[in-house]
């Protein structure tokens, strides 16, 4: 069999094992999405009440019995790292349950972004990170 060339990092990979590296100030998070990594402040009052009224929301009118998770850090593509606000995954799956800090989107229901500073981020670019991981709602 014929040896492979060494194959250089790219771009990407560099960027992508920079990030995982990355370990921001306590209370800030961190995500890689599109080539791009966001640092954010945690979240204030109005935010918190915001998904907090999603939740019981989802709860109360969910056909299926949901597991909730605030800012889990989701892998939706293999260059990007994204913590939506709520994560929804069908309790029976049991996805959250020794989860690694990153998580691939298999399985999940429904993410959600409360936006506020950034809006064309959680709108459009995360939106279109979800949509190709597959995520449904």
């Amino acid at each position: 069999m014929t040896p492979m060339p060494h194959q250089p990092p790219t771009q990407k990979d560099l960027l992508l094992e920079s990030f995982l590296t990355l370990e921001p100030p306590e209370g800030l998070r961190a995500e890689l999405i599109e080539g791009e990594i966001v640092v954010s402040p945690p979240p204030d009052g109005d935010h918190e009440h915001c998904l907090s009224r999603l939740v019981q929301q989802v709860y109360r009118h969910a056909k299926t019995d949901m597991q909730f998770s605030g800012n889990k850090g989701l892998i939706p593509g293999p260059t990007n790292r994204a913590i939506p606000d709520a994560t929804f995954v069908p309790r029976e799956l049991g996805l959250f349950q020794d989860a690694e800090p990153w998580m691939p989107c298999d399985g999940v229901a429904m993410v959600t972004e409360v936006t506020n500073a950034r809006p064309h981020r959680d709108r459009v670019t995360k939106r279109h990170c979800y949509a190709r991981a597959d995520i449904p709602l």
